[in-house]
This record gives structure tokens, sequence and C-alpha cells, in this order.
């Protein structure tokens, strides 16, 4: 029974990686184009539209590692789970 349980842990807290990824993905996507779009339409929002642009690059560059760590931590539960029976 406790086995079942750690597999839909895992299963869930796969699904939250996939989902924090496609999430992040998606701000990412629209902040950079939204910040872009802004820059070049006009230029003298360069101050205001540069935050915009920033912020939508780094959400692309960490959205891979941010569901790195979560799976990482699925692995580890799915892990212990392996340690607990094998005693």
């Amino acid at each position: 029974m406790e086995n079942q349980n750690r597999e839909k842990l895992v299963k869930r807290i796969k699904g939250a990686a996939m989902t924090v990824n496609m999430v992040m993905l998606l701000f990412g996507i629209i902040e950079t184009i939204i910040g872009a779009v802004s820059i070049v339409f006009d230029f003298s929002l360069l101050i205001t539209s540069l935050p915009i642009l920033i912020t939508g690059i780094i959400l692309l560059v960490i959205r891979e590692a941010v569901e790195s760590l979560i799976l990482g931590f699925a692995q580890l539960v799915e892990n212990s789970n392996m340690r607990t029976y094998d005693k």
C-alpha cells in the first residue's frame, strides 16, 4: 500500500515538474516577445521594456534547471522507496 502511495507521489511530482516547465516557458516567451516588440516599436521605452525582456530571457534559461530540480526530488523519493523495501 505504501509503495502505491509513493508511486502516486512520484507521478504527481513529475506532473508538477512538467507543469512548471510549461508555465515558465509560456511566460518566458510572452515576456520576451513583449519586451522585444516594445523596444523595436518605440526605442524611448528601452528603460521600461528592458527589464521585461531580461525577465523573459531569465525565465527561459532557468526553466530547465527548475524542472531538473523537481525531477531530482522525484528521483530521490523513488530511490528512498527502493531502499525501504530492499531490507
